[in-house]
């Protein structure tokens, strides 16, 4: 009587794992371990489909989830917080207003502007985000402190004109330059024609 043994590390064990209708489609529990890590759909003996088994877990998917509220709070409340602040304090109607509108830019545009600016230049989302974090809380440190009319300045410089006036101002640039560039390969293509050069020989008999 032949004794399986797993067709991966060729060792015999007490528990083998049998993952297709094939005779010899055995593995040990290391080998079956590295085998899933490996995302194969046909069975390494016989190419039959293995019948695959979906986990979900959980956990991961909790704490995926918990991350990306945390960070949704963070980032909004990091460019809304001040006109909160400000109308609670001083009631009127401009940092209502201001609030309203960061809430749309935020919702609707400032994504845009990220996948924009990774595609167009060289930064990836991470460090743009990194960025923003950064320049956006340290700015707020100053701003609550700050008196109103300063405040409001120093919000427009941080929140609105760096963080959106100038990303899409340098994208309208590198827009415009691209379609410069096929303008310019359009005329150039539009204006010339290719001849081959040739010299005018005159065959005359004497």
């Amino acid at each position: 009587m032949t004794i399986p043994i797993c067709f991966m590390c060729r060792d015999n064990y007490d528990d083998l794992y049998k993952i297709c209708s094939c005779f010899d489609s055995v593995l040990c529990r290391e080998c079956l371990l590295i085998t899933n890590n490996t995302n194969i759909s046909r069975c390494p003996i016989c190419r039959r489909n293995l019948k695959i088994k979906v986990i979900t877990d959980k956990c991961i998917v909790t704490m995926e989830i918990f991350k990306k509220i945390f960070f949704i709070l963070f980032y909004f409340g990091m460019s809304l917080s001040y006109p909160i602040y400000a109308y609670v304090k001083y009631n009127d109607k401009y940092h209502f207003y201001l609030f309203l509108s960061m809430f749309f830019v935020n919702i609707f545009v400032d994504r845009i502007i990220i996948n924009k600016m990774s595609q167009e230049m060289i930064f990836s989302d991470k460090k743009l985000y990194t960025f923003k974090f950064i320049t956006g809380y340290l700015s707020l440190l100053s701003i609550f402190f700050m008196k109103k009319n300063l405040a409001d300045l120093m919000y427009f410089l941080v929140f609105i004109f760096i963080f959106y006036l100038l990303p899409i101002t340098l994208i309208s640039v590198l827009n415009y330059i691209d379609e410069l560039k096929v303008v310019k390969e359009y005329i150039k293509n539009k204006s010339r024609t290719k001849f081959i050069n040739y010299e005018l020989v005159s065959n005359l008999s004497i």
